[in-house]
Order: C-alpha cells, then sequence, then structure tokens
C-alpha cells in the first residue's frame, strides 16, 4: 500500500512539475472572441490566436508523450529491481524479463509517436 501512495505521489508530483514549467500563452479577456469569425477574420490577430492554439496543443501532446516516457522507464527500473529480487526463482525472472521488455518497447513507440506528431504538426505549420 506504502508503495503504491509513493508511485501515485511521485506521478502526480511529475505532472505537476511538467504543467508548472511548460509555458502557455496568457490572455487575460478574449475580447476578440466574435472579431475573428465571419468576414473579419483574416488579420494579425487572429492569426496570432490561432498560433497560441498550435502552441498549446503541441505543449499538451509533449506532456503527455513526456509522462508516458516517464512512466515506461520507471517500468524498466520496477522491472530491474524485480529481477535482482527474484532470487533465481523461474516465475519471478520471466514476468520481470517481460515487464522489462514491455517497458522498452512503450519507450520506442512513445519515441517513435512523439516523433510522428511533433513531424506532422510541423508540416501542419509552413
Amino acid at each position: 500500500m506504502i508503495k503504491r501512495s509513493l508511485l501515485v505521489t511521485g506521478v502526480l508530483s511529475l505532472v505537476a512539475i511538467s504543467f508548472i514549467t511548460t509555458p502557455l500563452p496568457a490572455h487575460a479577456l478574449d475580447i476578440l472572441a466574435g472579431a475573428c469569425n465571419g468576414a473579419g477574420g483574416n488579420n494579425a490577430v487572429c492569426d496570432a490566436r490561432a498560433d497560441d492554439f498550435q502552441i498549446l496543443m503541441r505543449n499538451v501532446i509533449n506532456t503527455i508523450f513526456v509522462l508516458i516516457g516517464l512512466v515506461a522507464t520507471i517500468m524498466v527500473v520496477i522491472g530491474g529491481f524485480r529481477y535482482v529480487t527474484s532470487n533465481g526463482d523461474p516465475n519471478g525472472t520471466t514476468s520481470a524479463k517481460n515487464t522489462i521488455l514491455y517497458a522498452l518497447i512503450g519507450i520506442a513507440v512513445a519515441v517513435a509517436a512523439f516523433g510522428i506528431v511533433n513531424f506532422v504538426l510541423d508540416r501542419l505549420n509552413q
């Protein structure tokens, strides 16, 4: 029970830190909400608002991928710990090896998805 609460506390701390350190655009009051809709919507102010939204979405997506990578890395460490503490038990070592293998696959998928999403977002901005 203590391990689970420590894990939850650690994950929540990482989420809080990632949102604190992720720069987000700040708008005090959106007085241009109606001005960017309709015929008068093609101007520099509306384009800047669209760029802010794209930056926000990129930051959210990147934060999610970083969290996925952190969880997978933590799982590699947990799998290694389980492997070391299995004392040669065949079931324990197999379970630990599977944990490490699936965590490494998760890291590979997260890195590939991170690259693909950022590639697509860069192409959409051009």
